[in-house]
């Protein structure tokens, strides 16, 4: 839609293609000395630029050619070709981050992009984002700096098949660099436990770590095998499910889940452990068949692996020759120690769990409720606003019969 708008001083009319001002709306040009100013206008009278951007929609950048010469303003004031481009860059720019909602952050530098990435982990913010720039700031992106950064403190060779629990445990971590282009770049975040479920499992574990007090290695092994596989109902492969927390505070959990609670309590009680997968690897994507663990006992590797159940599963060798990417060799026979007997008192921590499950679900019965109450009171606050101008009408059109 094209719109005529007077402009007095230097040029009578000129068509401004693609902005539409409200009726009434008049830009004028002014000259003094050299230096060109936007002057806005109503009925003659004339106003600020921020009451013709509040109420005509005026644009911040404006151009137009006066004597065969392309002049450019910002908010009304003249400005260089070079920084109207980069004003018009960065606006666009910022409508991109609007469109993608909660998940468009708007960022500038290399160092942007790295802290920007930080924090989303710090955080645990699940969810893919889009970490947007102008295009000008695109051309001074070192974004070989950043996949170099990326890789060593959030990137999992694809190829690997042998983890730590911060490694494994926290974050499905990506195995793939991050997309991006001359607008965005992409980057998926995907906690596996949250920092409040952590928050509950560091609850229950202050508790659980009594019954390591004393106890030998091979206890302690035994302990969080022998709990895991007595109260943790075991899912599917392919159950979401795959959370320490899941495992010891829901009790139901996949192999990942199992895996994870067991090397979780490893770590806590400082005994080396690791989470291992049988993977199936193509060109972009890698998908775990089975989980299970590692750990160091007596100067030797065992598999422990909490799916099979009984004590089968407990301090075995590599039956199956897989070899780890980390060059750890598993002892080729299993551990064997039958005279050590161990008691759980299994009904104190059922009801430490039931507490901690009892006190999740108020705090979202609460924060339910606080949402609930703030929706109401916007609802409030817009009949207010109605009925305060339904008001203010009926007042009008009654003085005006007077």
């Amino acid at each position: 839609m094209k719109r005529i708008c007077v402009i007095w001083g230097i040029l009578v009319t000129i068509i401004i293609p693609n902005i539409v001002f409200a009726d009434g709306l008049q830009i004028g040009v002014t000259n003094n000395n050299g230096v060109y100013q936007l002057d806005y206008r109503n009925s003659d009278k004339k106003i600020s630029f921020s009451e013709a951007k509040s109420k005509y929609n005026a644009s911040d950048y404006f151009n137009l050619l006066i004597d065969n010469k392309m002049l450019y303003f910002y908010q009304g004031n003249e400005i260089s070709e070079e920084e109207y481009n980069t004003g018009i860059d960065n606006d666009n720019t910022d409508e991109r981050v609007k469109s993608y909602g909660e998940y468009g952050l708007r960022v500038h530098s290399t160092e942007d992009i790295i802290s920007t990435i930080d924090e989303l982990y710090s955080k645990r913010l699940n969810g893919e984002y889009h970490l947007v720039y102008s295009q000008e700031e695109y051309k001074t992106i070192d974004f070989e700096k950043i996949n170099n950064y990326v890789t060593e403190h959030y990137f999992i060779n694809k190829n690997t098949n042998i983890f730590k629990y911060s490694e494994y445990g926290i974050f499905i971590y990506p195995r793939f660099p991050f997309d991006y282009n001359e607008y965005d770049m992409i980057v998926s975040v995907s906690p596996i436990i949250s920092l409040a479920e952590e928050e509950k499992l560091n609850v229950f574990m202050d508790t659980f770590k009594e019954e390591f007090v004393g106890k030998s290695d091979y206890e302690k092994i035994l302990i969080a095998y022998t709990y895991i596989t007595n109260t943790v109902k075991l899912l599917d492969e392919d159950s979401s499910n795959v959370s320490a927390y899941n495992a010891l505070i829901d009790r139901n959990a996949g192999c990942i889940g199992e895996a994870n609670a067991f090397s979780y309590i490893m770590d806590y009680l400082g005994i080396e452990s690791y989470i291992a997968n049988n993977a199936v690897f193509y060109e972009d994507s890698v998908i775990s068949t089975h989980s299970f663990n590692v750990v160091k006992l007596n100067g030797n590797y065992y598999i422990v692996d909490l799916s099979i159940g009984g004590v089968d599963g407990l301090l075995i060798p590599n039956n199956q020759n897989i070899v780890f990417t980390n060059g750890i060799k598993i002892s080729d026979q299993p551990y064997i120690n039958s005279d050590v007997n161990i008691s759980i008192d299994y009904d104190k921590y059922d009801k430490l769990v039931d507490n901690i499950k009892r006190e999740v679900k108020q705090k979202e019965s609460l924060d339910k409720k606080s949402d609930e109450l703030k929706s109401v009171d916007f609802v409030s606050y817009l009949i207010l606003i109605i009925i305060l101008l339904v008001l203010t009408i009926v007042i009008i059109l009654f003085t005006r019969r007077k």
